[in-house]
């Protein structure tokens, strides 16, 4: 995670001072979103609601196995975002 040391270097500063440069917070921004994706394309687990499972930082990643949970909160079949068939 090359990006960690920058990002924790704003995030102190922007804690220290209460908010950061306009240049800064969108250097922030990003290094933040990058760090979340390192963090997700990583991770064995990822667990979430029926809701949460449509978060964009969700759409690209790939799943062997799904476990939907409380499946029963889903309003239709056609919310969940099966592609190709692949259950």
């Amino acid at each position: 995670m090359k990006s960690q040391p920058e990002f924790l270097k704003l995030l102190q500063l922007k804690e220290k001072v209460g908010e950061l440069s306009a240049q800064d917070e969108k250097t922030f921004r990003k290094l933040r979103r990058i760090l979340e994706m390192e963090l997700l394309s990583a991770a064995e687990v990822i667990c979430c609601t029926c809701a949460g499972a449509g978060d964009p930082r969700l759409s690209n990643l790939e799943f062997k196995t799904v476990l939907l949970d409380e499946a029963t909160q889903v309003r239709q079949a056609g919310d969940w975002r099966v592609e190709d068939g692949d259950w």
